[in-house]
């Protein structure tokens, strides 16, 4: 079981989710329409997620206005829980409802160590800034040194209900991984900037990964394939999770 670090005011870090470059395991897994698998993190937004666009580099070439709009758009996906299955989503989309702040000095609270990890906070009990910010930059661990993305999470305990998810950061990795926004004719070992973002953000709104090599064709499933924008669409297992959790 992770292991997770509790702050001063009652906040709790979770340690980083991260999505990895990797071949999927879709071939023995259900399909994503079948599949009813999902985890949480029994925590959910009380209320709008309020997030922030960090103000450093920008991913596949696009400005941004650009970025902002691509993450809105995944964002959208997760809301109103696109799918091509034909689900209507267990829970409304306003429950699962976002607001751009703007730009952000701040960066995601994540740091490198000299062990070459990166970690949620900088170490101490309570390393958070209080915004949630979306940026891109380095990601590094030792036993995968080059994921795609990462994702933090605070919350507060609440007795008897789910824990209210207080800080949400994410980073793209774009100083090991290139992105697109739409895929080229002639693409190789580039990958899908809103599919990525969409198995982040499922993270922003409390669900937790799901085995690749069981349930490989699932948003929340641990791998992407370069040039692949089949996360895009949420399968039945990653609406189910939703509805737990905003049902």
């Amino acid at each position: 079981m992770a292991s997770v670090r509790v702050a001063a005011d009652g906040s709790i870090a979770y340690p980083d989710e991260q999505i990895s470059a990797g071949s999927q395991l879709t071939a023995s897994a259900p399909g994503a329409c079948s599949d009813s698998a999902f985890t949480t993190k029994d925590a959910e937004q009380a209320g709008r997620w309020n997030w922030w666009l960090g103000d450093g580099v920008r991913p596949a070439g696009l400005t941004t206005s650009e970025t902002r709009d691509a993450l809105k758009e995944a964002l959208t996906w997760l809301s109103e829980g696109h799918n091509n299955c034909n689900i209507t989503p267990g829970y409304s989309e306003y429950a699962v409802s976002a607001y751009y702040n703007g730009v952000s000095e701040l960066e995601s609270d994540f740091h490198l160590y000299g062990d070459g990890k990166s970690v949620c906070g900088d170490g101490s009990l309570d390393g958070r800034d209080g915004k949630s910010v979306v940026d891109f930059g380095n990601l590094d661990d030792p036993g995968n040194t080059t994921p795609l993305a990462a994702e933090c999470t605070w919350t507060l305990p609440q007795p008897f209900n789910k824990n209210n998810i207080l800080e949400s950061d994410v980073r793209f990795n774009t100083t090991d991984k290139s992105f697109y926004y739409n895929k080229p004719s002639s693409c190789s070992n580039r990958f899908d900037l809103r599919g990525v973002a969409l198995h982040e953000f499922g993270h922003s709104y409390g669900l937790g990964h799901v085995s690749e090599s069981s349930h490989g064709n699932l948003t929340m499933s641990t791998q992407l394939d370069d040039c692949d924008n089949s996360q895009r669409t949420l399968g039945n297992g990653d609406l189910l999770g939703l509805k737990d959790i905003y049902g």
